[in-house]
């Protein structure tokens, strides 16, 4: 008899220590996909951003190819007026320069660092590798919003987004104060809307000068078209294929929608997880991993 009173003590010990388990290993799943979602945002950001650079470099090479091939001849020399062309010209993009991208990456790396802490606070901070890189990248990036280097991107849209970036990263470097995520992730809230919103009017801005690249450069691929029709007739034909071609490889994804919806998730997700609602937050990080792969799956697709 007290066998089987033993036994089934042992079995009730055993169901309670595994319900209260439960919920903590729910929340270090979430925090886990927060981070995952996070960095799928950054990785779709840099993407988007590296291609921005490309179309610039691409149509700049078209426009000069233009120019060189529609030349008029001076009627005193008969030769060629100067339109200088470097068929292989290195890349120096000047809407989005090398610098002002790697200022674009400070801030997802500061969204990533935040995605990665919350992760570890989550674990007890167990993972000693996770936390010096970030603590480390978050103080790199603190450096840099100290000196005011976050403030042309967003122009006039975002206010006080040096100090926004300040205040996630210096949360990054502080976080071993705090002991859960409910009350970290609205300490971040207000500065993280600040840094997400910055971004999605970079976004917008970006998208809007590729497409006036993209239709210059179909402007002039429709004159050499109608001048290769004109001397050419039928046989013009295999201009204008070659032509659609070259433009459908030139083709950067314009619409910034799905990107700004993957970094709208990541805002949604942590105030979710401020709420302290745990069946939300578990939904909102759901969606923010699901935005996040859909926005890397466009620009992968469009390399």
């Amino acid at each position: 008899m007290n066998l089987k009173l033993g036994i089934a003590l042992l079995g009730a010990s055993t169901l309670c220590a595994c319900a209260s388990m439960a919920p903590v290993t729910q929340e270090q799943s979430a925090t886990k996909q927060f981070a995952a979602g996070a960095h799928a945002v950054d990785s779709a950001e840099i993407a988007f951003l590296r291609q921005v650079q490309n179309s610039e470099c691409i149509s700049d090479f078209y426009s000069a190819a233009f120019a060189f091939a529609t030349a008029d001849k001076d009627p005193r020399t008969h030769q060629y007026v100067a339109s200088p062309l470097d068929l292989l010209p290195v890349c120096q993009p000047k809407e989005l320069t090398a610098a002002q991208l790697q200022t674009r990456q400070s801030l997802m790396d500061a969204l990533a660092a935040y995605g990665d802490a919350m992760q570890t606070l989550m674990n007890g901070n167990s993972d000693q590798t996770l936390d010096t890189d970030g603590e480390t990248m978050a103080k790199a990036i603190q450096g840099v919003a100290k000196q005011e280097g976050f403030t042309s991107i967003g122009g006039n849209e975002v206010a006080g987004l040096n100090a926004a970036v300040i205040a996630v990263t210096q949360w990054v470097i502080d976080r071993h104060e705090y002991d859960n995520v409910k009350d970290a992730a609205a300490k971040v809230e207000p500065s993280l809307e600040i840094i997400v919103n910055a971004l999605k009017a970079a976004n917008t801005n970006d998208a809007a000068g590729i497409q006036v690249k993209l239709n210059g450069v179909k402007n002039e691929f429709q004159i050499a078209m109608l001048a290769a029709r004109a001397h050419r007739g039928a046989a013009s034909f295999m201009d204008v294929a070659n032509a659609h071609a070259l433009l459908s490889s030139l083709a950067v994804p314009s619409d910034v929608t799905q990107l700004n919806k993957a970094l709208d998730a990541l805002v949604t997700s942590n105030k979710a997880m401020a709420s302290g609602d745990k069946a939300s937050a578990v939904q909102e990080i759901s969606n923010l991993v699901s935005e996040g792969q859909k926005a890397v799956a466009v620009y992968n697709a469009s390399k």
